[in-house]
């Protein structure tokens, strides 16, 4: 992993842990997509690597899909 993937996970997971500071419940892709100031595509991509590696969950459905507000820090 590079330095500016390092950077871009440090600020996502940043924006997810205030988040959930402030909330009794985790965001949506789009509202941390908001926050980040990205596409709700580029945020996907960016949860998906963390989950990939071990540092976000995020639970899957009965029919496979990721389910909304369920994202969690690990």
């Amino acid at each position: 992993m590079t330095t500016s993937q390092r950077d871009i996970d440090r600020d996502t997971l940043h924006v997810l842990r205030a988040w959930l500071a402030e909330n009794p419940y985790p965001p949506t892709v789009r509202e941390l997509a908001k926050a980040l100031h990205l596409s709700s595509t580029a945020m996907y991509f960016r949860i998906m690597r963390l989950v990939d590696t071990g540092q976000l969950s995020w639970e899957l459905s009965s029919t496979g899909h990721r389910r909304s507000r369920t994202m969690k820090v690990v």
